[in-house]
């Protein structure tokens, strides 16, 4: 049973429709965009590596504080279940999965990545910092 829907990719820009229902932590410093195709065999050790950062000091990273936003696209094997599932293996990961099937020429990672980064912006602007996303407030330690 597939679970996926077709976006036409200009409409969905125009509309500002949203791939990702959930609304961001007022505490979100940076997200993380996660083009997937195919990559049932790597997922699980993406996903941890970017659920168990640590700090320069060795300090778990608060997961309030980023959010990964995973877009499978027309994949072919198991890659969005997976994705999926890990997010309900880790509910306290900030984890947004969403599955999308474009056509064959729009089917490219241009168009994948430019729909993620559309919609980090749009949940930035959810928070009302939009400038955040281009500018950061990084933490310079000295």
């Amino acid at each position: 049973m597939k679970h996926c829907k077709t976006y036409d990719v200009v409409s969905k820009i125009i509309k500002m429709q949203t791939l990702f229902p959930t609304h961001p932590h007022y505490a979100l410093k940076a997200t993380i965009i996660v083009p997937v195709k195919n990559e049932e065999v790597n997922l699980y050790g993406m996903l941890d590596a970017l659920r168990l950062q640590v700090d320069a000091a060795g300090n778990e990273i608060c997961n309030d504080l980023y959010e990964v936003l995973l877009l499978a696209n027309n994949c072919t094997d198991h890659s969005f279940p997976l994705a999926a599932a890990y997010k309900l293996m880790h509910p306290g990961f900030n984890l947004q999965v969403a599955e999308i099937r474009l056509d064959k020429e729009q089917a490219h990672i241009g168009t994948v990545r430019r729909l993620l980064m559309d919609e980090a912006y749009q949940r930035f602007q959810l928070l009302g910092r939009p400038e955040e996303l281009l500018y950061p407030q990084m933490e310079i330690q000295g």
